[in-house]
């Protein structure tokens, strides 16, 4: 029993011997195409490699902006943004990409660099851009324009929590001019001589109450973020009355006989002017709080080694391909012989030619 078990193992182990010396009898016997052609694909694929052009890569990196009335973070919305034709266009004029790709048809620069730039979300929702293109210099300008022109759609389809109230406060900003200037029209037609007739006593009253009237105003239009004033239920209003009886008491004790209603037009004045500047300083500071709303985390660096092409990684693959090709191809046509020399033999055992 045991004489068959060790009979058969060795029988087992002679034909796995066999097999692996049929194995390197068949390579070595298309040696020339088993060394041959995976030296050539190299050969070929180091040349194809050495003609495409050295391709450098550039990212930088954006945090969205979050919604604090929906408490959500707008990273989809942007990336969405990134791909718009209002962001591609745009970075493609800026930069002039269309000559730097040597396209003659917009629609293809527009595809080109639709292969060159890459958007997408990291897993902290932040909106990467990748860049990849044949000078290095160019690479990081268009990574740095891709994103200052994302930032800057965002803010104009108004995606940042501030840039409806910024477009509020240029509304309310305009309408208040207007005001201002009709205020002062006004007071020009009451009174030509105004300047005269109102003392700087008159004057330093009057001033008082169109500051404290736009203060009011102010905070009216920050805490409703619109540019409705005439609210009858609005504090300003309410305070209205008062002020217009403290003109009437001003006029009263006017030195120089101003009447309530020169003094009313001179306050109206002074009112619209000071609310503008409230609003142009309340502008300026959300701007500057917007940049910190969609920020570049960094900016793009200028690549000093190139990412493609993988030379050394495509002529490995191209030998290995090229061996495996040359090995099929040893051993189909080593099974094509065998298989027509049965054939000869069985036509010959049946004594035909």
């Amino acid at each position: 029993m045991t004489d068959s078990v060790s009979v058969t193992q060795n029988h087992t182990v002679e034909e796995d011997e066999l097999s692996l010396f049929d194995i390197l009898a068949v390579l070595l016997k298309h040696k020339k195409v088993v060394f041959g052609l995976p030296v050539a694909c190299a050969v070929v694929a180091a040349g194809v490699s050495l003609a495409l052009s050295n391709q450098y890569q550039s990212s930088t990196l954006i945090v969205p902006p979050v919604n604090p009335a929906l408490g959500l973070n707008m990273a989809p919305t942007l990336l969405t943004l990134a791909g718009s034709d209002q962001v591609r266009a745009s970075v493609l004029d800026q930069l002039k990409l269309q000559q730097h790709y040597q396209s003659s048809d917009r629609r293809d620069a527009l595809l080109e660099l639709d292969n060159n730039v890459k958007t997408s979300l990291t897993k902290d929702q932040l909106l990467e851009i990748q860049v990849l293109d044949r000078d290095p210099q160019t690479a990081a300008a268009l990574a740095d324009s891709y994103a200052s022109t994302i930032i800057q759609a965002a803010h104009d389809n108004r995606l940042s929590p501030s840039a409806a109230f910024q477009a509020n406060l240029q509304a309310r900003m305009s309408i208040t001019e207007q005001q201002r200037k009709e205020a002062e029209s006004k007071l020009k037609a009451m009174s030509p001589d105004w300047p005269s007739r109102l003392s700087g006593q008159d004057r330093a009253i009057a001033s008082a109450l169109g500051q404290m009237q736009a203060e009011m105003a102010a905070k009216d239009f920050f805490n409703s973020n619109d540019a409705k004033l005439s609210d009858q239920s609005s504090p300003i209003v309410k305070l209205q009355e008062q002020i217009n009886l403290l003109r009437q008491d001003m006029a009263v004790k006017s030195r120089t006989g101003a009447t309530p209603e020169l003094l009313t037009a001179y306050s109206d004045m002074v009112f619209y002017a000071s609310l503008k500047q409230r609003l142009q300083e309340s502008l300026a500071l959300s701007k500057a709080q917007q940049a910190n709303e969609i920020r570049i985390v960094a900016k793009a660096d200028v690549p000093l080694n190139k990412e493609k092409p993988k030379r050394a990684l495509i002529v490995a693959l191209a030998f290995l391909a090229g061996g495996m090709l040359a090995a099929l191809y040893a051993f189909a046509k080593e099974g094509l012989d065998k298989a027509c020399g049965w054939r000869l033999l069985m036509r010959r055992a049946n004594g035909q030619k």
